[in-house]
């Protein structure tokens, strides 16, 4: 069975480096001035921040297994 999802945007909270939150420039929004990237790790995944050079958050998914979803259009 395929794994597939609407690709509306479904986030309910973002994500954002604090530093970034203190330095943001007044005529910019947390999502244009954001300059992270997320990648996997051995246990879960991790989100950088690479203006900062910090960790923003850093997930264990418990050794779930996942899979990727594919959009319906």
């Amino acid at each position: 069975m395929e794994n597939t999802y609407d690709n509306k945007d479904r986030r309910v909270q973002f994500i954002n480096c604090s530093k970034c939150l203190e330095n943001l420039p007044k005529d910019k929004s947390p999502a244009e001035y954001a300059n992270t990237q997320m990648g996997f790790t051995k246990k879960g995944f991790q989100i950088w921040c690479n203006r900062h050079n910090l960790d923003v958050a850093n997930y264990d998914l418990l050794g779930q297994k996942i899979t990727l979803a594919t959009t319906t259009e």
